[in-house]
């Protein structure tokens, strides 16, 4: 995961969060619901092995796979993506705009909106691949008309024509947006926590993917977790025996 990610030409850089834990908790979180579904169906317990390295290779697939069929060593980009492009971070005259061209047909509407509708029938960039092999001055003469307007001034319009844009938020930007707002993102925690009692109200992520009338914070102790659902397993020589999944 470092060796593919940091500014291109530069060493390897970790991500901003701890990506292999996250994905071992939300596999962990997969493979028991798809327990329950199995009890459900059969009243049969399943084993769930849950690994880290496994995890990683997932989030790699398209790296790996890539790297299988032309032995061609992936590096880091930066924040571009060398399937698709224009699909990067620009500069701009107030702040860093992220564009995602991802198609054809965004490509032929996003031209003639930076003023540029003749890269449309250009050779050198008229499909994705031609794009992909004169990647170097299609990104130059893009982040030279971005240097023109403001933000702002882009977001207006490509979000006016379906363009995907966003800009670079950091933290307290994130959890006062208006969209984080409206979509509740951030759960009140009104235990009886340390933390609660230290600043008298605290905010964590919600759950993502939660019912309508869940709008608290994810569980504080795994114990809370496992008051519903119990794993066990027991082995044998050379295989799993399914137990039943029980309440503990």
């Amino acid at each position: 995961m470092i060796s593919v990610t940091g500014e291109e030409g530069g060493d390897g850089v970790r991500a901003g969060v701890s990506i292999a834990d996250l994905t071992a908790g939300m596999n962990a979180i997969i493979g028991i619901l798809l327990a329950i579904r199995v009890r459900e169906k059969t009243g049969e317990g399943q084993s769930i092995d849950v690994s880290m390295l496994e995890g990683q290779l997932s989030l790699l697939g398209i790296m790996i796979s890539s790297y299988l069929a032309d032995m061609e060593m992936p590096t880091p980009m930066g924040t571009a993506y060398k399937a698709l492009l224009p699909y990067q971070v620009f500069n701009t005259k107030s702040r860093p705009l992220a564009l995602a061209i991802g198609s054809e047909r965004l490509w032929k509407t996003f031209c003639p909106l930076i003023g540029r509708p003749d890269l449309i029938d250009d050779a050198k960039y008229r499909i994705n691949a031609d794009r992909a092999r004169n990647r170097d001055s299609l990104i130059e003469a893009i982040q030279q008309l971005f240097l023109t307007q403001t933000y702002e001034h882009w977001e207006a319009l490509f979000l006016e024509h379906g363009i995907p844009v966003g800009a670079i938020n950091d933290i307290a930007q994130v959890v006062d947006h208006p969209q984080v707002k409206a979509r509740k993102a951030l759960a009140d925690d009104d235990g009886d926590s340390c933390e609660a009692r230290a600043l008298e109200r605290l905010q964590a992520a919600a759950w993502p993917c939660r019912p309508r009338q869940a709008r608290g914070p994810a569980p504080r102790q795994a114990q809370t977790v496992l008051r519903t659902v119990c794993v066990r397993a027991r082995r044998t020589e050379s295989r799993s025996v399914r137990a039943p999944l029980r309440k503990c």
